[in-house]
C-alpha cells in the first residue's frame, strides 16, 4: 500500500469504464480525496489575460486542453513533487525544435513536453538529454496515466508496458514500444517490432521515421539470395518524406539513417517507380524545407540533394542537377546553419568545372577556401549530444574541405592553363592527409609537368598517383594516371609503353564504369593510332572521344580533342575549338587554336578585352569594394595571368599591335582626370602588363621608347612603372640601364631609378650613384629611394656625404632640400643606419620652407620612446602640415604617456588638427570615433577613462596591441596597399630582415610572401619584448 494515501485506500482498476470514460476534473477531484493534503499541491489558477500573456511571449499556440487545466489550476505538484506541472510563467520552448514543443512539467529524472504538430493536433512525449520521445496524442490521457503510474509506485523499466496496458491500440505508445524492442537481443524482435509498427500505422500514426523503419523491416522480412526492395517498401519511404518537413517539431521525426534515400532512386528499380521517387524528394526540397534550424537537418538536405543530383546527372539531366544544387545555395543563403555546409557546394563545383562554368565554380568555393570567411559556430543547445557532435563533425570538416575546395581551383587551373596551378596543388599536398585528394593534387601536378614538357617529373607525379590509388581502390584516379603515362611514353616515342599502359586503362574500364576516363581513353587511343600513321583510325578514335565530351556537357575538353583532330590535319577542327574557346573565355585554348588559323592579327583585341574586364576586378579586389574581397583578386589575376602567357608567345606583329594600343590610350590619358576605375586606364595597364611580359627585343625597344610619354606621378605612372619592374625581359633591364645612363629626360631617368630600386638590380648602383650629382630634385629622390631598396650597404658613406651637402644647401635658402633629407633619411633607415633619422628628428621643432607629413610620421614609426617630447612639442607647436605630421607620428611611437595630449588635441578648433588627432589615437588604441560626430573630444574621453587600464606607460603599442612584428605582418594583409606599404617597411627597418612582400602583387604571390614571414616569426618570436622598440632587430634603449 502507497505511504501517500489516506484512511481510505480506493485504487482505481485499470479495467474500470470510470477510468476510460471520467472526465479529467472528476479524476483529479478523486484522486486529491484518496490522499492526505500534503500529498498534491495545486497552485492558484491563472487568468485567461495570463495564459494569453505567456502564449505571446513563447510564441507557440497553447493546447486547450491544457490550457483548461491551467486555469483551474496555474501548476502543480503532485506526489510530493514526484510530477511537477510549471506554472505558466514557468514554461519554456526546447532550443532549436523551431519554437514548437514546450517544456510544461517535470518528473524526477526527467522532463514532459507538449509538441504543437500544426493545426489542432498536439503530441505529448518524455523529454531527456535533449531528445522528445512522442507518447500520447492526448493531453489527458497523458496526466491520467502518468498519476496513475505514481499512485500504483509502477517501477520505471515497466512503465512503457503499463502504459500500453491502460491503452493497448494507443498508435504512438506501439511505435515507441518498437522501437525499444529493436534495442533487445531477441531473434524475434525484427517481426515483432514490424507487427507493432503496422499497427500504429494503422492507428493513424505518421511520424517519418515509422515509414523508414517499417520499409527496412519489411524488406529484412523477405527470403532469397537477390532480393530486390518492391513497390511497398519505396511506397513507405515515399510517405516518409511526404510526412516530414523542416524545421521539424522534434528530431526523432528524422529516420535514424538515410540510406533509405539513395534506395529510392536506385537504378534497379523500374524507372516509374525511381520518377516517382524522385518527384517525392523535389517536392519535400521545394514545398517543405521552410527553413533548417538543427545540424541532424543540414545533414539529411545534404544527402538528399547530392543522391538526387546524382540520380539526374546519371540521366545526363546536367542542367537539372546543377539548378537544384544551386537552389540550395539560392535558397538557403539566410539560414545560419548552412554556412558549415561543404558538400553540396563541392559537388556543384564539380559540376560547373565539368560545364567549363569555372567563374561560378570559383565564387562557390571561394568560402571554403577563405577560412578566415566562416561565420562564428551557430549557438547550438547544450542539451543536444546527437547536434553538438555533429557541429564538432562539420567544424572538424573545414581543414579537410579547405583541401578539397583547393585540388578543384588546381584543377581549373590545369584545365584552363593558367598560372600558379603548380603553387596550388602543392598546397594541396601539405594541407591533408586523405588520400584521394593527394592521388588527384599528384595526378593535377603530371598533367602540369606535360604541359612544360617535363616528362620525367611526370612520371614521378603520375607514378605516387597509382600508388595511392591502389591503397583506397580507387579506380577511376588509377586509371587516370596510367592514361596520362600512356601519354608520357607516347610523347617520348616509346610506343610499345604506352600501348601498356592503355591496355590497363582498358581493363579498368572493363570493371569500372566512367564515362570521362573512357572519353579521354578514345582520345589518347586515337593520338597513339595517329602517332602509328593510322590518321583513319585516329580520327575516329578522337571523334568518338569529342562525341562523348559533347554528350556530358564538357565543353573545354571538347574544344581541347579537336585540337588533336587539327594536328592530324583535320580541316575546320581549329575554328570549331577557337569558337568554343572563345564562349569560354579560355585564353590558352584560344590562342593555340588561333595558331592554326591564318590570322596574322591573332585577334588581339579580344584577348585585350577580356583582360581588360579582369583588370578592372582586380581594381575592385584589391581595394575589397563589395562584392569583392583582397582574396577574390586571385581567380580574375589567373585569368589575366592566362592572357599574359598567350601574349607572351605571339609573333612581334602583336607587339606592333600592343605598341600602337599603348600610344594610343597615353594620348587619351593626358586629357582625362584618370580614376582609378577608368575604363581606358584598366586597358592601359593590361597593354603595358602584355608588353613587359613578351620577351622580345622589339617589346624592350616600344616599351623604353614610352618613358618620355610618362607623367611623373599618378596612375598611369604607377601602372608603367610596375609594369616594367615584373618584367622577365632582359633585354628591357637592359635598356633602362642605358637610360639611366645616357639619358637627358628627367621622366626617362626617373623611372628607370625607380624599376632598378624595386628590383634591387646591384648592376644599377654605379649609375645610381653617378645621378646623386644630378641638379634636378626629382631624378636625385628616385635614386636615392632606389639605392636603399637595393640594401647594398656600401652606398651609406656616399648618403651621409649627400645628407651634409644638402643641408648646407638648405641653410644657403635652396628650396626643394626638406623632402630630399627625409628622403635620404628614409634610405638610410633601410640601409640599417639610424644618424640619418636622428639628424633628421633635431629639425622637426624647426619651421620647414617645403614642409611635408613625412618627418613626423617617420619618427613615429622608426624612432624610439626617447623622441616623445620631441614629437610632442612639434605637434603642439608647429602648426600645417608638419605638425600633422608630428600628431600623426606620436601615434605610430604609440606610447600611451601622450594619450591625454591627443584626447585634448581632438578639441581643437580647426578641423584638420582634430581628425589627425583622432587618427592618432585610433593609431595607438584600436578605437575608432567619427571625427564627423559632435563632442569628440568628449567621446574620447570616456572612452580613455574606460580602457586606459590596459594601456601601460612606457610600452610601445599600435591598434591596441602590444607592438610586436606580428602586428606589422598582419598589417601585411590589409585591404589597403597604403597600409601594406607602411606595414612592410616598418618591418624591414625594425626586425633588419629583408624578406620580400610585394605591397602591389598579386594575390597569390603576397600569401607567399606571408608565409615566409609568418614563418620567419614562428623562428623568432621569443626574440622580440613585446611593447618594446626596435631598430635592426636590436632593442632600443
Amino acid at each position: 500500500m502507497s505511504s501517500f494515501m489516506g484512511e481510505e485506500d480506493i485504487m482505481l482498476s485499470l479495467a474500470s469504464e470510470i477510468f476510460f470514460e471520467q472526465g479529467l476534473f472528476s479524476y483529479l477531484d478523486s484522486l486529491l480525496e484518496r490522499y492526505r493534503s500534503d500529498v498534491h499541491r495545486l497552485f492558484p489558477a491563472a487568468s485567461s489575460n495570463i495564459v494569453l500573456l505567456n502564449q505571446n511571449r513563447l510564441g507557440v499556440i497553447f493546447d486547450p486542453k491544457l490550457v483548461r487545466l491551467m486555469k483551474r489550476c496555474n501548476g502543480a505538484h503532485f506526489f510530493r513533487g514526484m510530477l511537477r506541472l510549471r506554472p505558466l510563467e514557468e514554461w519554456s520552448t526546447a532550443h532549436l525544435e523551431g519554437g514548437r514543443i514546450i517544456l510544461f512539467a517535470d518528473g524526477d529524472e526527467k522532463s514532459w513536453a507538449c509538441a504543437h504538430m500544426g493545426n489542432e493536433e498536439f503530441i505529448y512525449g518524455e523529454w531527456k538529454e535533449g531528445t522528445f520521445s512522442p507518447y500520447y496524442s492526448d493531453f489527458d490521457s497523458w496526466i491520467k496515466s502518468s498519476l496513475e503510474l505514481l499512485h500504483l509506485r509502477i517501477d520505471h523499466r515497466e512503465e512503457l508496458d503499463f502504459r500500453l496496458k491502460i491503452q493497448p491500440e494507443h498508435g504512438l505508445l506501439l511505435y515507441q514500444k518498437a522501437l525499444h524492442i529493436l534495442n533487445e537481443d531477441s531473434p524475434e524482435r525484427f517481426k515483432q517490432a514490424q507487427s507493432l509498427l503496422q499497427f500504429a500505422y494503422e492507428q493513424g500514426v505518421h511520424i517519418p521515421r515509422l515509414f523508414v523503419v517499417l520499409g527496412d523491416l519489411q524488406f529484412l522480412a523477405k527470403d532469397g539470395p537477390e532480393v530486390q526492395i518492391q513497390e511497398a517498401e519505396l511506397s513507405l519511404y515515399r510517405k516518409a518524406l511526404e510526412n516530414l518537413s523542416f524545421p521539424m517539431c522534434f528530431q526523432e521525426e528524422l529516420p535514424m539513417g538515410f540510406d533509405f534515400l539513395k534506395q529510392l532512386v536506385s537504378a534497379a528499380y523500374k524507372p516509374e517507380d525511381t520518377d516517382a521517387s524522385a518527384k517525392a524528394m523535389r517536392q519535400f526540397w521545394e514545398e517543405r524545407v521552410v527553413s533548417i534550424s538543427s545540424f541532424q537537418e543540414l545533414l539529411f538536405v545534404e544527402k538528399l540533394l547530392c543522391v538526387l543530383a546524382e540520380y539526374l546527372m546519371d540521366r545526363t539531366h546536367f542542367a537539372q542537377a546543377k539548378q537544384l544544387l544551386s537552389s540550395f545555395l539560392d535558397k538557403a543563403a539566410e539560414w545560419p546553419l548552412v554556412s558549415f555546409s561543404s558538400q553540396i557546394p563541392l559537388l556543384l563545383a564539380d559540376m560547373l568545372i565539368a560545364s567549363a562554368e569555372h567563374d561560378r565554380a570559383e565564387q562557390i568555393l571561394q568560402p571554403l577556401i577563405q577560412q578566415n570567411l566562416f561565420p562564428s559556430p551557430f549557438a547550438v543547445s547544450e542539451h543536444l549530444d546527437v547536434e553538438k557532435r555533429l557541429q564538432q563533425q562539420y567544424l572538424w570538416q573545414k581543414e579537410q574541405k579547405y583541401a578539397e575546395a583547393l585540388l578543384k581551383i588546381g584543377r581549373i587551373t590545369t584545365y584552363r592553363q593558367e598560372p600558379w596551378g603548380i603553387e596550388i596543388l602543392e598546397e594541396v599536398l601539405e594541407s591533408t592527409d586523405e588520400p584521394r585528394l593527394l592521388s588527384e593534387a599528384e595526378l593535377l601536378l603530371g598533367e602540369n609537368a606535360i604541359l612544360m614538357r617535363e616528362f620525367e617529373l611526370a612520371k614521378e607525379h603520375h607514378e605516387r598517383a597509382i600508388q595511392i590509388a591502389k591503397k583506397i581502390g580507387h579506380l577511376g584516379l588509377e586509371g587516370a594516371a596510367e592514361l596520362a603515362l600512356g601519354m608520357v611514353a607516347r610523347l617520348q616515342r616509346q610506343v610499345g609503353t604506352a600501348q601498356k599502359h592503355y591496355e590497363r586503362v582498358n581493363t579498368i574500364l572493363q570493371s569500372h564504369s566512367n564515362e570521362f576516363l573512357a572519353a579521354r581513353f578514345l582520345l589518347r587511343k586515337g593520338n597513339l593510332e595517329a602517332h602509328l600513321g593510322n590518321e583513319e583510325k585516329g580520327i575516329q578514335s578522337i571523334q568518338m572521344a569529342i562525341d562523348s565530351f559533347d554528350a556530358l556537357e564538357m565543353p573545354l575538353q571538347g574544344a581541347w580533342s579537336r585540337l588533336c583532330l587539327t594536328e592530324i590535319g583535320v580541316t575546320g577542327a581549329a575554328s570549331e575549338a577557337k569558337e568554343i574557346f572563345r564562349e569560354l573565355s579560355c585564353a590558352a585554348g584560344f590562342a593555340y587554336a588561333n595558331s592554326f588559323i591564318d590570322n596574322s592579327s591573332f585577334e588581339i583585341n579580344w584577348h585585350l578585352n577580356i583582360a581588360q574586364q579582369y583588370a578592372r576586378k582586380i581594381s575592385r579586389a584589391q581595394r575589397s569594394i563589395p562584392p569583392y574581397t583582397r582574396a577574390h583578386a586571385d581567380t580574375f589575376e589567373r585569368r589575366l595571368g592566362a592572357h599574359r602567357i598567350a601574349i607572351s608567345r605571339s609573333g612581334d606583329e602583336i607587339v606592333q599591335a600592343l605598341g600602337e594600343e599603348l600610344v594610343r590610350l597615353s594620348k587619351i590619358l593626358k586629357t582625362q582626370h584618370v580614376f582609378p576605375s577608368n575604363h581606358n586606364l584598366a586597358r592601359y595597364k593590361v597593354v603595358a602588363d602584355f608588353l613587359s611580359s613578351h620577351q622580345s627585343y622589339l617589346a624592350a625597344e616600344i616599351m623604353s621608347a614610352h618613358l618620355d610619354a610618362l607623367p611623373l606621378k599618378g596612375s598611369v605612372h604607377e601602372h608603367f612603372l610596375m609594369a616594367l619592374a615584373r618584367t622577365r625581359n632582359i633585354q628591357l633591364i637592359h635598356k633602362l640601364l642605358e637610360q639611366l645612363e645616357t639619358s637627358n629626360s628627367r621622366g626617362a631617368v626617373v623611372l628607370a631609378a625607380e624599376v632598378m630600386g624595386l628590383r634591387r638590380e646591384k648592376e644599377a648602383i654605379a649609375l645610381l650613384i653617378e645621378r646623386l650629382t644630378s641638379k634636378d630634385i626629382e631624378i636625385v629622390l628616385a635614386c636615392v629611394l632606389a639605392l636603399g631598396r637595393i640594401g647594398d650597404k656600401e652606398v651609406v658613406p656616399i648618403l651621409y656625404v649627400l645628407l651634409e651637402r644638402i643641408s648646407s644647401e638648405q641653410e644657403l635658402g635652396q628650396t626643394g632640400t626638406d623632402s630630399l633629407q627625409e628622403q635620404i633619411a628614409i634610405a638610410l633607415l633601410m640601409l640599417g643606419e639610424w644618424k640619418g633619422l636622428d639628424l633628421q628628428a633635431q629639425s622637426i621643432i624647426q619651421p620647414h620652407s617645403d614642409p611635408t607629413r613625412t618627418l613626423g610620421e617617420m619618427v613615429g614609426r622608426f624612432g624610439g620612446a626617447s623622441y616623445l617630447l620631441l614629437l610632442k612639442k612639434a605637434a603642439l607647436e608647429i602648426e600645417g602640415t608638419q605638425g600633422l605630421g608630428a600628431i600623426i607620428g606620436l601615434g605610430y611611437l604609440g606610447d600611451p604617456r601622450i594619450a591625454q595630449t591627443l584626447i585634448q588635441l581632438t578639441g581643437h578648433r580647426i578641423p584638420n588638427i582634430a581628425q589627425v588627432s583622432g587618427q592618432a589615437l585610433e593609431l595607438l588604441t584600436g578605437h575608432f570615433e567619427s571625427h564627423e560626430e559632435p563632442l569628440l573630444r568628449a567621446r574620447w574621453s570616456a572612452w580613455w577613462e574606460e580602457h586606459k587600464h590596459r594601456f601601460h606607460n612606457g610600452n610601445r603599442y599600435r591598434h591596441g596591441q602590444l607592438m610586436t612584428p606580428k602586428v606589422l605582418i598582419d598589417g601585411l594583409k590589409s585591404r589597403e596597399a597604403i597600409v601594406r606599404r607602411y606595414s612592410y617597411d616598418e618591418l624591414v627597418v625594425s626586425t633588419g630582415v629583408r624578406i620580400p612582400f610585394d605591397c602591389d602583387g598579386p594575390w597569390r604571390i603576397q600569401q607567399r610572401h606571408l608565409k615566409r614571414w609568418m614563418q620567419w616569426w614562428e623562428d623568432n618570436a621569443t626574440s622580440y619584448v613585446p611593447g618594446s622598440w626596435y631598430f635592426q632587430g636590436e632593442l632600443i634603449d
